[in-house]
């Protein structure tokens, strides 16, 4: 009687064999098919990195040609008038190239202070070339952040270039920083002729490094950039970079527009 019985018992289990082979079939298939979905993931978020990769270097190429130029001819005038005010300007033109090469060179993600004493050398330069026609006023309440290395650069000197050297009188550019419960923000401001907003991203003789910034910012960290441009009145250029959420436990303020005489400000260019 137990032979009979184990036999039976073999013969189910055997039976259930077939019902056993197209399911491991299915299990298998359906993992081949998700190591494929991440692996093409994987690829197209690596394009993306080196997509923007290579518009930053484009980007990078376009501002030294254009800038280089002008730095060059301005450093050639001051030779004649002042040699210390050359001479100093020499060493601002060689930090800004420092800081180029190392953007090439480095991470793509760089940190504020990294980025905005690149503006500054940048600033600086555009002072000589202008004078009193470009002002700068700082409001810098956060900076241990990261961001798309050429972020905020090409942001202020389309607000020179397009903006406040359109005027006669030149105008006043604001850079301010802070933090909400969700971003850390970047605003640049500036009281320049303005233009309409519908150009914003689709001028290439005007405003050429917005769409790349915006673009960068979007892909590499999840950012966004937000532009407000009255004719006449000026360009207000909000970036937000997402906070980690280690951070998002700290004091946080509100984003305002008001950072021209703010009594913490920072006024002058370097």
């Amino acid at each position: 009687m137990n032979t009979v019985q184990s036999l039976r018992a073999s013969m189910k289990l055997w039976d259930g064999i077939p019902l056993l082979i197209p399911a491991a079939g299915m299990v298998l298939t359906l993992c081949l098919v998700m190591k494929w979905v991440i692996k093409q993931k994987r690829e197209l978020a690596q394009k993306k990195r080196e997509l923007c990769d290579m518009r930053a270097e484009i980007l990078l190429a376009q501002i030294s040609l254009h800038f280089i130029y002008n730095t060059l001819t301005t450093i050639k005038h001051l030779c004649k008038k002042d040699a210390l005010l050359a001479a100093e300007t020499v060493d601002e033109f060689s930090g800004y190239l420092r800081g180029n090469l190392d953007l090439l060179t480095g991470d793509r993600m760089i940190s504020f202070s990294r980025e905005l004493t690149h503006v500054k050398n940048f600033i600086a330069i555009e002072q000589k070339r202008f004078g009193e026609r470009v002002n700068i006023v700082y409001d810098i309440r956060e900076d241990a952040f990261l961001l798309p290395a050429l972020t905020l650069q090409p942001i202020v000197e389309n607000a020179v270039k397009h903006g406040i050297t359109k005027r006669e009188r030149g105008g006043t550019i604001c850079i301010s920083t802070g933090k909400d419960d969700a971003d850390y923000w970047i605003r640049v401001e500036d009281d320049g002729v303005g233009y309409q907003t519908v150009e914003k991203t689709g001028s290439k003789r005007n405003h050429i490094g917005i769409t790349n910034v915006t673009g960068r910012v979007e892909t590499m960290c999840g950012g966004t950039v937000e532009i407000e441009s009255t004719v006449g009145e000026g360009t207000d250029v909000l970036i937000r970079i997402p906070r980690k959420e280690e951070d998002k436990g700290d004091k946080v303020e509100k984003t305002d527009r008001r950072c021209h005489g703010d009594r913490d400000a920072d006024i002058g260019g370097r």
